[in-house]
C-alpha cells in the first residue's frame, strides 16, 4: 500500500467536525413519502460544469447557490438524508410551510431537533432544482461554530439523483446526470454499498475491520468511530487523548480525537490519523463511522450514490 501523500494536514481546525453524517435521522418522515426536486440544467444540458467550492484550506464543501434571488452558500453534504434550510433565513425569504407531517431530527449527537417542511425553487451555477423539499431547522450553532454561513444544506435528496464530481485539490465540484457521465479512465473504483444512511465503504483501523463507514462529506474530519468500535480497534488503551468541539443538528458536543498510527481505505494506508469518538444517540440506523473531507482531500472524488459507485482519481494541483 502506498503511503499517504505528503500534502496530507492534521486534523487543526477548532472545528471538532461539522458531522451532521448519517446523522440526519428523519424519525418524523419514515413512513412518509418525501419526492425529490425536478433537476435540470440550462439550455438542456447534462452537467452543471465546474464550478468554485469554498477556499484553499477549508473543509467545508460550501458552494454559491440562489433561493428567491438572493445569494445563499449551500453545504454539500452526502451524509444528510434530506436538505435542510435554515428557519431564521425562511423567514427572512418568506418561504411557506408545506402540507406535511413536523420534522423531528436527530444529529449524529446530541437531542432532537423539531421543524417543519417547506417547497422551494433554487439554483446552484446552471443547475436548477424544482420543487425542492426541505426541512425548515434552526441552523444557528452549527454556522456559529464552524465560523461560516450556510443557509442551506443539499442533502441525498439531491444528491442521490446525480453523480458528484468532486475535485477537491483544484477546489472545484460538478453535478452531472447519471446516465451522461463519463467515468474517468484511470479511475480507481472504492467498494461501496448504499445503506438507508448513505453510501458506506470498508474501512480498517489499526489492523481492525472491516469497519463499514459512511463517507460524509459533511464531516470535516478524517475519521470518526463510535465509542464502542473504536474501543474495538484498540484506540481506547490509554494513548493520549485531547477533546475538540463538534456540532450537529442535535447541538454541540465536546469528544475525543486521537492518533491512529494506521488506516487503511481504498486500498492506501495512511498513518498518523485523526480519529474523532462519538457517543451516538441509541437509534436505529445511526452509522458507527464515518469518512470525512479530511481523508479525502487529497484526490477527485466521484460520488453515485443511486448508482452505487464510488471512484477516486489522482488529481494534480493548480
Amino acid at each position: 500500500m502506498a503511503a499517504p501523500a505528503p500534502t496530507r494536514r492534521s486534523f487543526l481546525s477548532r472545528l471538532g467536525s461539522l458531522a451532521f453524517g448519517g446523522g440526519l435521522l428523519w424519525l418524523g418522515w419514515r413512513y412518509v413519502r418525501w419526492p425529490e426536486p425536478d433537476v435540470a440544467f440550462d439550455g438542456g444540458g447534462v452537467s452543471s460544469g465546474p464550478l468554485p467550492f469554498a477556499r484553499p484550506g477549508d473543509r467545508l464543501l460550501l458552494v454559491d447557490g440562489m433561493v428567491r434571488g438572493r445569494p445563499t452558500p449551500m453545504l454539500i453534504d452526502s451524509g444528510a438524508q434530506y436538505t435542510v434550510i435554515d428557519r431564521a433565513f425562511a423567514d427572512r425569504i418568506g418561504l411557506e410551510a408545506a402540507l406535511a407531517p413536523p420534522v423531528l431530527a436527530y444529529g449524529l449527537t446530541g437531542g432532537p431537533s423539531l421543524g417543519r417542511a417547506a417547497s422551494l425553487d433554487a439554483e446552484v451555477g446552471p443547475m436548477r432544482l424544482t420543487g425542492l423539499r426541505a426541512a425548515v431547522l434552526d441552523l444557528s450553532d452549527v454556522t456559529a461554530l464552524g465560523g461560516r454561513s450556510f443557509p442551506v444544506i443539499l442533502g441525498r435528496d439531491v444528491l442521490g439523483g446525480l453523480v458528484v464530481d468532486l475535485d477537491f485539490p483544484r477546489r472545484r465540484i460538478a453535478f452531472h446526470r447519471p446516465d451522461a457521465f463519463a467515468w474517468p479512465q484511470g479511475a480507481t473504483a472504492v467498494p461501496v454499498r448504499t445503506g438507508p444512511a448513505g453510501l458506506f465503504a470498508p474501512l480498517t483501523v489499526e489492523g481492525y475491520g472491516p469497519i463499514e463507514a459512511l463517507i460524509d462529506t459533511g464531516a470535516s474530519t478524517e475519521v470518526a468511530l463510535a465509542q464502542e468500535v473504536a474501543r474495538a480497534a484498540g484506540l481506547l488503551d490509554g494513548r493520549r487523548t485531547r477533546t475538540a468541539p463538534s456540532v450537529s443538528l442535535g447541538g454541540v458536543s465536546l469528544d475525543r480525537l486521537v492518533t491512529a498510527e494506521r488506516v487503511g481505505f481504498a486500498g492506501r494506508a495512511f498513518e498518523a490519523v485523526t480519529v474523532q469518538i462519538y457517543v451516538p444517540p441509541e437509534l436505529p440506523g445511526v452509522p458507527r463511522a464515518l469518512i470525512g473531507v479530511g481523508l479525502l482531500e487529497d484526490w477527485r472524488v466521484i460520488l453515485d450514490v443511486g448508482g452505487e459507485r464510488m471512484a477516486l482519481v489522482a488529481a494534480r494541483r493548480g
